[in-house]
């Protein structure tokens, strides 16, 4: 379906929005440019290709005016502006010619005309007209036409509006009823001669002749002979007539339609408004000072001493990830570069004029790096709790790393407990109005008005100090989850209202990264970006708007997104796979996501992090196509507790960690009394730790450089 759907925007040069449902007929909505086909899954190919072009002319050439009335049956309308719509598609793409030629006759051999053996004198004219633009030529078919239909079917042929197309109709309609009224009237001629042909003599009928003529006599039967102008009129009638091969193409072409196809509910990413859903920097430091202010210095003397140290000791690996990230971007660089000539003569070659041509001046022009931004985005939630520290711990490291190299970035948190906690009135014991953060539109995904995400770190602001404060405060959020034992009693140690561990607001994340990304890229004029989601499982159930009738009103419900969802992306006209039903399909919702923000935005790189348990790595890996077999996951996995799957769930790169390898510590701890064994065993651990940090940070830096 989206191959088709990619067709039918090719062929009307514009980005129309195409869907699939369970309709009989195909249909257009000229405001909206919104083009709807049946799912046609039992037509052939090309059958399929010759509908969707026909659909297409109309969205092309078929003018709002289609649906006024013009005092003309609307079958007879159909098959003029087919012909008309049908040429023109042919003319501007001549491909298409063969596609008809070859769909109408596999048609035809279908008789989905419902010609059989049937005679075409006895068709009318506006079915042979029918017949002979769609397959008369094909088939090999003979259509009659006397002069004057001749002439009619000559301005169907040469219709270039609709307005012709209408006055096509219009004549060939007056023409039938003209043909109409002439077969009644010879019905009733013929009828009459019968009645009296055996008892008349010809006296009689010389008598009654004069008679009537003089006016002087009526037949007895008179009344009961057959009103020839009103059954006129009644023939003449628009509802009574109508084309029989167009009526029967239609029903044929409802048969395409398998009864076992499911239904297919569109839905999509809403235009979202940042200001509703991010924490500001400004504001998180703020809760983070009510809470961790003087008072609570001597409380976190431990933890900013641990900082401290981490920050000591993590200079070694940002000072990898510097050095491989440069070497990278200059290698970059150096491939980028040309040889150009100045115009200027080099004199210590000019000695060399007689067999040498080459004796100008050259310069080695190295084109600029393209300015690169970071992206984190952090899982907030309660099953975060264990890790949470250790993983922040790996974005302090990538801070580090950033400010060193001078690269803008934002690390962000998401939850949904924020808005619980600051919309909740104690006093009166309820909560302020909710509000949304996009327009209550059926078909928009929903995000939740509980959604946030906080701004923990930001490099906008440039002052040291500011961003050292930021970094410190992120740490003691961390910092009481790492231990409780720690403080003398967790009451003393209460996280800032609203950044308690909550849901898993996953997909809203990405889903938020629509606008998030141009507004980091305006703000920091980068060019490239890289993002980083950090999580430890699937997101939680996410749902879309539609409309639901209750009574006599029409309102806006949800409804949980399932595999009879399709997600629809207006800016990039893509149209995505249904989202799979199964046991994981959460990670299944989350991939189709993902891979919109990077159809959306190709010049970023999308990288995960997932922390996770050996147990679940079977399960990660059975839900998308990895480029290395399971086998050697294993391999890697038990070598290193750690592995790559690139283009992996709609990432560039997911790094699959285990939950207990975070800790960026590779310090060589052993007993005093321990054997020479087991010295031995303790530093080939901490070697392999080592190795396997700096080939994790090797591979980051290749992705970011």
């Amino acid at each position: 379906m989206e191959v088709k759907g990619n067709l039918a925007r090719l062929l009307a040069t514009e980005n129309l929005i195409v869907e699939h449902r369970q309709v009989e007929t195909a249909m257009f909505n000229i405001k909206d440019r919104v083009l709807t086909l049946p799912m046609w899954d039992i037509a052939s190919p090309n059958v399929y290709d010759m509908l969707v072009g026909h659909e297409v002319g109309h969205a092309l050439y078929t003018p709002d005016e289609w649906g006024e009335d013009h005092q003309v049956p609307q079958s007879y309308l159909n098959v003029v502006e087919d012909a008309r719509i049908e040429k023109m598609m042919k003319r501007k793409f001549p491909g298409l010619a063969r596609n008809f030629y070859d769909a109408y006759q596999e048609l035809h051999t279908q008789d989905f005309f419902e010609i059989g053996d049937r005679d075409m004198d006895s068709y009318t004219l506006i079915d042979r007209i029918n017949l002979y633009f769609k397959i008369g030529l094909h088939a090999g078919m003979i259509i009659p036409f006397n002069e004057k239909e001749k002439t009619l079917s000559d301005m169907v042929s040469q219709a270039e509006t609709f307005a012709q197309v209408v006055e096509a109709a219009r004549q060939i309609l007056a023409y039938t009823r003209e043909q109409e009224l002439e077969k009644i009237q010879a019905d009733v001629n013929t009828d009459e001669t019968t009645q009296s042909g055996g008892d008349s003599t010809e006296g009689q009928s010389e008598g009654q002749s004069q008679g009537q003529s003089e006016g002087q006599s009526q037949p007895e039967d008179a009344d009961e002979q057959p009103d020839v102008s009103g059954a006129g009129s009644d023939i003449g009638g628009i509802n009574n007539l109508e084309s029989e091969t167009n009526k029967a193409f239609s029903e044929k072409q409802r048969q395409l339609n398998s009864s076992h196809s499911r239904s297919i509910d569109y839905v999509e990413i809403p235009p979202l408004d940042l200001n509703t859903f991010v924490i500001s920097n400004k504001q998180v430091m703020k809760d983070c000072s009510e809470t961790y202010g003087e008072q609570c210095a001597e409380l976190f003397t431990d933890a900013d001493k641990q900082y401290l140290e981490f920050r000591s000791e993590a200079q070694r690996e940002v000072n990898y990830l510097v050095k491989e990230f440069e070497m990278r971007k200059s290698a970059d660089q150096y491939a980028r570069s040309s040889t150009a000539k100045t115009g200027i003569l080099d004199t210590q070659k000019l000695h060399t004029y007689k067999w040498n041509e080459d004796v100008f001046k050259k310069i080695n022009i190295v084109p600029d790096g393209k300015n690169h931004g970071m992206i984190f985005i952090l899982d907030w939630s309660g099953s975060m709790g264990s890790c949470l520290h250790d993983t922040v711990k790996q974005l302090l490291n990538l801070a580090w790393f950033c400010k060193k190299v001078q690269i803008p970035f934002d690390i962000y948190a998401f939850t949904n407990d924020y808005w619980y906690s600051k919309s909740f009135d104690y006093t009166t014991m309820t909560r302020d109005k909710s509000y949304a953060h996009h327009k209550q539109v059926s078909g928009y995904v929903n995000v939740e008005e509980n959604f946030r995400l906080l701004n923990m770190v930001t490099s906008n602001n440039r002052n040291g100090k500011d961003l050292e404060a930021q970094l410190k405060n992120f740490w003691r959020l961390t910092y009481g989850y790492s231990d409780y034992s720690r403080f003398k009693s967790f009451i003393n140690y209460s996280q800032p209202p609203g950044y308690a561990l909550s849901g898993t607001p996953l997909n809203e994340s990405v889903i938020a990264l629509t606008v998030l990304i141009p507004d980091f890229q305006k703000r920091n004029k980068v060019q490239k970006t890289n993002v980083v989601i950090l999580t430890d499982g699937e997101a939680q159930s996410i749902n879309y708007l539609m409309e639901y009738k209750r009574g006599s009103y029409v309102k806006i419900g949800r409804n949980y997104i399932d595999n009879d969802c399709v997600l629809r992306d207006r800016k990039t006209g893509r149209v995505y796979p249904r989202f799979k039903s199964s046991s994981y399909q959460a990670d299944m919702i989350t991939s189709i996501f993902l891979q919109c923000i990077r159809d959306r935005h190709p010049d970023i790189n999308l990288i995960g992090i997932r922390l996770i348990s050996g147990r679940n790595l079977s399960n990660i890996c059975n839900n998308g196509e990895s480029k290395i077999s399971y086998e050697n996951i294993q391999k890697q996995w038990k070598k290193s507790k750690s592995v790559e799957l690139v283009d992996f769930m709609g990432y560039q790169s997911l790094y699959l960690m285990a939950l207990d390898n975070l800790s960026s510590s590779v310090d060589f701890d052993v007993d005093e009394n321990a054997t020479n064994k087991q010295i031995g065993a303790a530093f080939t651990k901490s070697l392999a730790k080592k190795g396997v940090n700096k080939k994790m940070l090797t591979s980051f830096a290749s992705l970011i450089s």
